[in-house]
């Protein structure tokens, strides 16, 4: 039995996570993973696709668990940071280190943002 979990659910798992504990570390993981995730895919197609899928698929998680307002600030700064990727991605297509800088920032600002700011 393989434990696993496939890359977009590594994806998912790993921004909840730090949405829920703010987690620095988790932050850079969950970015990693994403990055990761992409690498998997081919075309440009492919990465705003997954993108968009992650995006909606993480606003659910987060509706479901129900978070505190500090995390829902994080949750916004990780939504940000996608966005941001996407847009990244729309300019340089096929260039992944754009993703990676874009989410990596977005999602440290979240780290580091303070609730309601």
């Amino acid at each position: 039995m393989n434990d696993i979990p496939d890359p977009a659910e590594a994806c998912l798992l790993h921004l909840v996570a730090f949405i829920r504990t703010g987690d620095i570390k988790q932050a850079s993981t969950a970015a990693g993973a994403v990055v990761a995730y992409l690498a998997t895919l081919e075309g440009q197609d492919s990465h705003l696709a997954a993108l968009d899928e992650l995006q909606v698929e993480l606003v659910k998680r987060v509706e479901r668990t129900g978070i505190t307002d500090e995390a829902e600030d994080r949750h916004v700064a990780v939504d940000d940071a996608i966005e941001q990727a996407r847009t990244a991605l729309d300019s340089t297509p096929g260039e992944l280190r754009a993703v990676a800088k874009q989410l990596t920032e977005g999602i440290a600002v979240g780290a580091s943002r303070k609730p309601g700011t």
